[in-house]
């Protein structure tokens, strides 16, 4: 059984991530989408994770450990990049009604939010 890796590199200005005990600034490196393992796709579902690196880290142990909820918050440009990866990635290999479906519902929520 093979699992298939797609990378795609993600360059973005800082990113601040906020949790309850601190924040950090952070910069998008790349978007990986793992494939499902064959046979075993409810246990080990396709996931896609965006990986960052901590711009100056915090020196204070344990200062994420207490944390409770975490928050990623991306300038307009950053956010439209990383959401066309994550379109990209999660349409993969899907149908053309798929497709078209997801065209329509962004055409819907791009007029909701106008």
């Amino acid at each position: 059984m093979s699992i298939r890796a797609i990378t795609r590199p993600l360059k973005t200005a800082n990113i601040t991530v906020v949790s309850n005990a601190t924040s950090l600034h952070v910069q998008g490196d790349k978007v990986t989408k793992l494939s499902a393992i064959p046979g075993q796709e409810a246990v080990n579902p396709a996931s896609i994770s965006v990986d960052l690196t901590v711009q100056d880290p915090q020196t204070l142990p344990g200062v994420l450990a207490a944390a409770e909820a975490l928050e990623l918050m991306f300038n307009v440009e950053d956010a439209l990049e990383l959401g066309l990866l994550l379109v990209a990635m999660g349409l993969e290999n899907t149908s053309s009604d798929r497709i078209s479906a997801t065209l329509d519902r962004l055409t819907q929520l791009i007029s909701e939010l106008s």
